[in-house]
Parts: C-alpha cells; structure tokens; sequence
C-alpha cells in the first residue's frame, strides 16, 4: 500500500497509476488541474466507471478542492427522482440503508463512490481522506476528461 503524494506530484511521477496532460499533450502536475479547477465555477471529472483508480481520485481532487473552496458534488448514478432521497440521507434524516434501498445506486456505489458521498455528508472527514490509499497491484490505464467551465448552471449537492 503506498500513501498518494501530495499533488504536486501527482500526475508527472512515472510511478504513478495515471498521469495528466494538457489539452495540448504536455504532461502537467495535478496540483496544476487543481489551481485551474480553483479558478473555475464548474470541474466536471468524467471516468471509466469500474476503474478503482479513477474513482480514488475523485476523491483525491474533491477533498483537495473542498480544502481550497466550498465544493458541489453532483453523481450521474443517482437519477433526478431521488434527489429528495439524498439529501434526507446527507441531513442524517434516513439511514444508509435506507439511501441504498430507495436511492437505487449503482452494484458498485459501496467500493467506488460511498467515500465521497460520506465526505459530503461530513462522516468522512478531511484528515481521515488525506490518508487515502492506493492497494492495486497492477498499472491501470485512466482516462479522466476534467472539463472547466465559467458556468453556473449545475444541480449538486454542497460538501461540508
């Protein structure tokens, strides 16, 4: 199990599970991808879905993020129509299973997105998620799209 470094070498260590590029191919740190995302209204992180990697890094760039300004999350796997649903859950009005019963998430919610889900409800704090770990054994190719934009226009959810 080897501890994330900080960002700012992230994304150009050779060692590292996935790098970061510019739009122009040049390989740039994600402490980089993140000053950029601290000038912008909306960071959209979009992933392959059954890689473990891309998803701890989610987590990576929203308490990263959340530690430079306050954040929305906003999660594709939980349809418009139970919306109502998580935000009871993230009130602390409903238990988890509740949330899992009604909010129909995805087979994989428990391993890929519960942290960041928990980190928003403020269960997970920012000191437990600074210590996250990687545990793959193999090297994974991520395709991570991060689109900035100056717009305001996403539903999400704030993060504590």
């Amino acid at each position: 199990m080897a501890k994330l470094p900080p960002p700012e070498k992230l994304g150009v260590d050779s060692t590292a599970h996935f790098s970061c590029f510019r739009g122009t191919g040049e390989p740039v740190a994600l402490s980089e991808v993140l000053a950029a995302a601290q000038q912008a209204e909306v960071c959209l992180i979009g992933e392959t879905h059954d890689d473990p990697v891309a998803h701890q890094l989610e987590l990576y760039l929203l308490v990263q993020m959340q530690a430079r300004r306050p954040c929305l999350l906003s999660l594709e796997m939980f349809e418009t129509d139970v919306q109502p649903i998580v935000d009871e859950y993230l009130a602390g009005l409903i238990r988890e299973d509740d949330l899992l019963q009604d909010a129909r998430p995805w087979t994989n919610y428990w391993k890929d997105y519960r942290q960041m889900v928990e980190f928003c409800k403020g269960t997970l704090t920012l000191t437990q998620t600074q210590t996250l770990t990687l545990t793959l054994t193999l090297t994974l190719t991520l395709t991570l799209t991060l689109t900035l934009t100056r717009s305001s226009s996403a539903r999400a959810r704030r993060c504590p």
